[in-house]
């Protein structure tokens, strides 16, 4: 397998050129104008020369973030889209998507008996806790459905070596599944 080829555009001259992929620190300068070239993927399809709003459409979208690789989705055909383009696809870095994603709570709880359950695993076997109590496999437990408390044994045990999905098994046989989101509480005596 030969090495991977890269489109390279040079915005000044207008002209695109396949070069493979470097690792070296150096850029690749255009061979007309000697200026350093832009890598801009493997799909970029260079624009006529003399279309300069195709080719300002193409540095504005790189500028931005969006570069030219095979499905990666639809860009703006036309200069005047770019705009409305840049605003719906707003790309967050890691630490904004991670503030937004903190800012996404979920609902509190309205007493201090009552929480979501937490499962995470410890050497390949699920361990749940609520409110900072581990719980066992056959603890009963009541949890929120469609308004009303429903009580049920809280089952995660695994088959093999492989762990089952925790749910609650009830009174007459019916399973409902763990979902992150549900209330979860001990039962009150």
């Amino acid at each position: 397998m030969g090495p991977i080829n890269l489109k390279w555009a040079c915005f000044r001259c207008r002209k695109s050129f396949k070069k493979p992929y470097f690792t070296a620190l150096e850029a690749y300068v255009c061979p007309d104008c000697k200026q350093p070239m832009t890598m801009m993927g493997t799909a970029f399809r260079a624009p006529k020369t003399e279309d300069l709003e195709q080719w300002k459409k193409a540095e504005e979208l790189l500028k931005n973030g969006f570069s030219f690789y095979p499905n990666a989705g639809a860009r703006p055909k036309r200069l005047a889209d770019l705009p409305e383009f840049l605003a719906s696809q707003r790309k967050l870095s890691p630490g904004q998507q991670l503030l937004e994603r903190f800012s996404q709570t979920s609902k509190p709880t309205h007493a201090r008996d009552q929480g979501r359950l937490k499962v995470f695993l410890m050497e390949g076997r699920p361990v749940m806790t609520l409110l900072g109590q581990r719980l066992n496999g056959w603890e009963t437990l009541e949890f929120m459905h469609k308004g009303t408390w429903v009580k049920g044994v809280l089952r995660a045990a695994g088959v093999g070596n492989k762990p089952t999905e925790p749910r609650f098994e009830l009174p007459n046989g019916a399973r409902v599944f763990f979902t992150p989101h549900m209330t979860v509480r001990f039962p009150k005596s």
